[in-house]
Protein backbone atom coordinates (compact mmCIF):
# COMPACT_ATOMS: atom_id res chain seq x y z
CA UNK A 1 0.00 0.00 0.00
CA UNK A 2 2.63 2.28 1.03
CA UNK A 3 4.38 1.94 -2.84
CA UNK A 4 0.66 2.91 -4.31
CA UNK A 5 0.80 5.95 -2.42
CA UNK A 6 4.28 6.64 -3.30
CA UNK A 7 3.58 6.81 -6.96
CA UNK A 8 -0.08 8.50 -6.90
CA UNK A 9 0.86 11.42 -4.31
CA UNK A 10 1.45 14.17 -7.14
CA UNK A 11 1.94 16.98 -4.45
CA UNK A 12 5.49 15.99 -3.37
CA UNK A 13 7.21 16.26 -7.14
CA UNK A 14 11.29 16.27 -6.63
CA UNK A 15 13.38 19.91 -6.98
CA UNK A 16 13.98 20.45 -10.71
CA UNK A 17 11.09 18.61 -11.83
CA UNK A 18 8.67 20.03 -14.39
CA UNK A 19 5.05 20.19 -13.58
CA UNK A 20 1.99 18.05 -15.88
CA UNK A 21 0.98 20.96 -17.83
CA UNK A 22 -0.15 20.32 -21.44
CA UNK A 23 0.98 23.48 -23.93
CA UNK A 24 0.01 24.16 -27.33
CA UNK A 25 2.45 22.52 -29.85
CA UNK A 26 4.22 25.04 -32.50
CA UNK A 27 6.21 23.96 -35.63
CA UNK A 28 7.10 27.66 -36.53
CA UNK A 29 5.83 26.15 -40.15
CA UNK A 30 2.08 28.36 -39.87
CA UNK A 31 1.59 31.96 -40.40
CA UNK A 32 1.61 34.63 -38.54
CA UNK A 33 -1.36 34.45 -36.53
CA UNK A 34 -0.78 31.31 -35.30
CA UNK A 35 2.28 32.01 -33.22
CA UNK A 36 0.12 35.07 -31.87
CA UNK A 37 -2.65 32.46 -30.69
CA UNK A 38 0.09 29.69 -29.21
CA UNK A 39 1.74 32.43 -27.56
CA UNK A 40 -1.51 33.64 -25.34
CA UNK A 41 -2.65 30.39 -24.68
CA UNK A 42 0.95 29.37 -23.19
CA UNK A 43 0.60 32.55 -20.85
CA UNK A 44 -2.87 31.60 -20.16
CA UNK A 45 -2.04 28.38 -19.41
CA UNK A 46 1.52 29.37 -16.72
CA UNK A 47 -0.96 32.09 -15.28
CA UNK A 48 -3.71 29.17 -14.59
CA UNK A 49 -1.18 26.53 -13.38
CA UNK A 50 0.97 29.02 -11.72
CA UNK A 51 3.94 27.51 -13.50
CA UNK A 52 7.58 29.11 -11.52
CA UNK A 53 9.16 31.05 -13.30
CA UNK A 54 12.36 28.99 -13.65
CA UNK A 55 9.87 26.08 -15.22
CA UNK A 56 8.62 28.26 -18.16
CA UNK A 57 11.37 28.24 -20.52
CA UNK A 58 11.75 24.42 -20.37
CA UNK A 59 8.26 23.66 -20.70
CA UNK A 60 7.59 26.00 -23.51
CA UNK A 61 10.81 24.63 -25.52
CA UNK A 62 9.53 20.82 -24.91
CA UNK A 63 6.48 21.67 -27.67
CA UNK A 64 8.72 23.26 -29.95
CA UNK A 65 8.44 21.18 -33.27
CA UNK A 66 9.84 20.56 -36.76
CA UNK A 67 11.50 24.04 -37.59
CA UNK A 68 10.56 25.48 -34.36
CA UNK A 69 12.61 22.93 -32.77
CA UNK A 70 15.43 23.15 -35.17
CA UNK A 71 15.55 27.20 -34.55
CA UNK A 72 16.11 26.30 -30.73
CA UNK A 73 18.40 23.88 -30.77
CA UNK A 74 20.15 26.44 -32.88
CA UNK A 75 19.77 29.30 -30.07
CA UNK A 76 20.78 26.36 -27.40
CA UNK A 77 24.02 25.70 -29.34
CA UNK A 78 24.61 29.60 -29.37
CA UNK A 79 24.26 29.89 -26.02
CA UNK A 80 26.35 26.90 -25.23
CA UNK A 81 29.35 28.32 -27.40
CA UNK A 82 28.60 31.94 -25.95
CA UNK A 83 28.07 33.84 -28.75
CA UNK A 84 24.63 35.00 -27.75
CA UNK A 85 23.17 35.62 -24.11
CA UNK A 86 21.16 32.94 -22.41
CA UNK A 87 17.65 33.00 -22.37
CA UNK A 88 16.45 32.71 -19.37
CA UNK A 89 12.70 33.73 -18.34
CA UNK A 90 9.27 33.33 -20.53
CA UNK A 91 10.12 37.19 -21.60
CA UNK A 92 13.32 36.31 -22.94
CA UNK A 93 11.63 33.20 -24.77
CA UNK A 94 8.65 35.67 -26.00
CA UNK A 95 11.04 38.39 -27.34
CA UNK A 96 13.14 35.96 -29.38
CA UNK A 97 10.67 33.72 -30.72
CA UNK A 98 8.98 36.75 -31.57
CA UNK A 99 11.64 38.21 -33.93
CA UNK A 100 11.89 34.85 -35.50
CA UNK A 101 7.92 34.04 -36.08
CA UNK A 102 6.29 37.11 -36.06
CA UNK A 103 8.32 39.26 -37.77
CA UNK A 104 8.68 43.39 -37.51
CA UNK A 105 7.21 44.30 -40.50
CA UNK A 106 4.17 42.14 -39.90
CA UNK A 107 3.76 43.37 -36.61
CA UNK A 108 3.67 46.89 -38.45
CA UNK A 109 1.13 45.40 -41.22
CA UNK A 110 -1.17 44.82 -37.93
CA UNK A 111 -0.76 47.43 -35.72
CA UNK A 112 -2.13 49.13 -38.88
CA UNK A 113 -4.83 47.51 -39.40
CA UNK A 114 -6.25 47.87 -35.74
CA UNK A 115 -5.62 51.75 -36.36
Amino acid sequence: MHNYEARHHHHHQPKNSLPFVKLPSFSGKSDHNVYLVCEAKVEQIFNVYEVEEDQKVKLASLELLDYAMQWWHQIVMDIRLNNRSVVVSWSDLKLCMRAQFFPLHYRKKLFLKLK
